[in-house]
């Protein structure tokens, strides 16, 4: 079977950095609220950006998807199969 890497979507994933840096943020900027409505529209902003990782770990790999732990990434980003690559070759 050949695969074409260029139709396949590579995301290169660090989860617990992730959540650690959310969970910062959320920390630091729910002090400078200063009304409940203020505190429920940054919580639900939170609680989308963590429904998206979920959504990222249950995909794992389909045809065109693989999700995988980067460490070498802060945020959750899109990646060429060039870039996977690359980080694998220094393994």
């Amino acid at each position: 079977m050949i695969v074409n890497f260029e139709d396949i979507t590579f995301w290169a994933s660090n989860i617990p950095k992730e959540v650690e840096q959310c969970i910062g943020q959320v920390n630091e900027v729910y002090k400078s609220f200063n009304t409940e409505e203020q505190k429920q529209a940054y919580h639900m902003g939170v609680d989308s950006t963590l429904s998206i990782l979920k959504q990222l770990l249950d995909e794992k790999i389909s045809k065109n998807f693989i999700t995988f732990y980067c460490p070498n990434v802060d945020i959750t980003e899109e990646m060429t199969a060039e870039e996977v690559m690359e980080i694998v070759s220094k393994f």
